[in-house]
Parts: structure tokens; sequence; C-alpha cells
């Protein structure tokens, strides 16, 4: 019986960068690949920059046309810093 390859991959946001005045998360895409409980490897493919300032928050994307909202939908941690820097609070409602 033969084992078949498991293949994950999912967005990741990185630790925050202080530059500057600046809040920096790189965004990458992570994938690895294993045999049952085993990795064998693994990859990062970045993705872009979210770039928070006191004036707000903005993208600076690598390879595709991305939006900031996209990649907020992507690595959703990121949204609580990104809607801080937009002076956006959000209330929860019970």
């Amino acid at each position: 019986m033969a084992l078949d390859p498991e293949i994950g991959t999912r967005i990741e946001a990185g630790g925050p960068l202080v530059a500057g005045g600046r809040t920096i998360y790189p965004v990458a895409n992570a994938s690895a690949f294993g045999f049952g409980d085993k990795v064998l490897g693994g990859w990062l493919s970045p993705l872009a920059l979210v770039v928070i300032e006191s004036k707000g928050a903005y993208l600076i994307p690598f390879s595709r046309n991305l939006t900031l909202d996209e990649v907020l939908e992507l690595a959703p941690s990121l949204r609580p810093m990104v809607d801080k820097a937009r002076g956006i609070h959000r209330i929860k409602i019970l």
C-alpha cells in the first residue's frame, strides 16, 4: 500500500518590522509537503508588504496586482492593525 503525498498551502503574515515610523508586515504563501506525519520540505513565496504608518495603511505587492483588501481576506490576522491605522473602530454588538 503506497502513501499519497500531502501538500498544504496557506497565506501567512510575518511579524512586524518597524522602520522610520512605519510598521511593515511581510505576507507570504507558505507551502509544505510530506507523507503521513513527516514533513519532507516546504517553501515560502513572498506576496506583498503591508505598510502601516500614521496616515493609514497601504500595500506593496510583489508579483501580481493584489489590493490591500484582498490581502486582508487572505491574512485576516492583519485586519485589526490595518483598521486601527485607518481609524476604523469596530464595536461588537451582542
